[in-house]
């Protein structure tokens, strides 16, 4: 099981380079592409970006790190505005060069987010249309790199700041939709998300079962926002969703998904920020792989 985790707050601080090499420094065997800049001046959006992305498997051949997942831009569509074409234009794009970059790089997963436009609960029948229509747009792409769609759970936020139900928050949803858009596609299930907006995640994860569940993102919460903290450092149980992980035999990589634990540190601190969030995701992996009876 690969440990990875996104490169950009290190990419911001180091440049994209050398931070892969403190990323596999820290203990980590994978990195996740995280690709939320859709700026024109992107290297990835422009002419000669397979010769970019050569640059990167360099330096990955050289400190022995792989990108194991992408994570495409976002917000995925904004939708019955006018004025928004041109935006949904441009993050058709470039979640497609994400798609292609992420098999370029030999990634497995491509993890996008669902629209979120409207209030779920109150247009779900047209919000699902919708998101039926733009996750098919991408499969043929998917499938021709390589790699697999993953759909995240969503939370959206009422008017009064209240974290409510959104596309893929229930467990009987969410498996609808990986059932629904077929073998180009694959649930990564947000630990974060579900604990704020959804059932328990164990719950969650014994309802998508190991054939359906092929991505994490990870991090922690209290329980009432959505902070991406570090695990064990706020409210979730670990241990009930590591054991379930186990049980349901997750065959996918462990992906964390926590840079507000790097928070305001100074540039000289942030490799040891990085170890130390390796070694956590490495003991909840251990856990992972001891409950199975495999060797750690």
């Amino acid at each position: 099981m690969l440990v990875s985790t996104p490169i950009g707050v290190l990419k911001k601080n180091f440049g994209i380079h050398e931070a892969l090499r403190i990323l596999a420094r820290a203990g980590f065997t994978a990195f996740d592409l995280t690709v939320f800049d859709i700026d024109e001046d992107n290297p990835l959006y422009n002419e000669g970006w397979q010769g970019y992305l050569d640059t990167i498997l360099d330096v990955c051949r050289e400190c022995g790190i792989v990108c194991n997942q992408a994570h495409a831009p976002f917000t995925s569509r904004k939708i019955e505005v006018p004025k928004n074409e041109w935006y949904n234009t441009r993050i058709q794009e470039c979640i497609i060069r994400t798609i292609e970059a992420a098999g370029y790089l030999g990634a497995k997963v491509v993890v996008v987010h669902p629209i979120t436009y409207k209030r779920y609960r109150d247009h779900k029948e047209f919000m699902d249309e919708k998101n039926f229509e733009f996750f098919r747009s991408l499969g043929p792409h998917a499938h021709k790199a390589g790699v697999k769609i993953g759909v995240e759970n969503m939370l959206q936020v009422d008017d009064d700041g209240k974290i409510i139900v959104a596309p893929c928050s229930d467990p009987d949803d969410f498996c609808r939709y990986i059932d629904t858009l077929g073998e180009d596609f694959t649930a990564c299930l947000d630990i974060g998300h579900c604990a704020l907006n959804g059932p328990r995640p164990a719950q969650m994860i014994h309802a998508l079962g190991a054939d359906r569940l092929g991505a994490l993102h990870v991090h922690d919460n209290d329980g009432k926002r959505d902070i991406h903290q570090l695990p064990y450092h706020m409210a979730i149980d670990w241990d009930e969703i590591l054991d379930a992980l186990a049980d349901v035999g997750y065959r996918g990589d462990f992906t964390l998904e926590a840079d507000t634990f790097y928070g305001r540190l100074p540039k000289e601190l942030l490799e040891d920020a990085a170890g130390h969030m390796a070694k956590v995701s490495h003991h909840m992996v251990n856990h992972i792989l001891t409950r199975r009876g495999e060797t750690t």
